[in-house]
């Protein structure tokens, strides 16, 4: 069980990264590698990404 705190924050390719690591270092092709991967971090932190969009629009 690996437990991630923050995962709004990090960026898809750190994700992307663990997964392929777990994945080679246990020799299993399930997402994770098999392992129970639970992601924690509030949602509503992060503000969505507007192109273009003026603070009126992305708040």
């Amino acid at each position: 069980l690996v437990v991630t705190d923050e995962a709004p924050m990090q960026h898809c390719h750190g994700i992307k990264a663990l997964d392929h690591t777990l994945r080679d270092i246990l020799d299993n092709q399930l997402p994770f590698g098999g392992i129970i991967i639970i992601f924690g971090g509030d949602f509503h932190q992060t503000t969505p990404v507007v192109p273009r969009g003026s603070r009126q629009c992305i708040i």
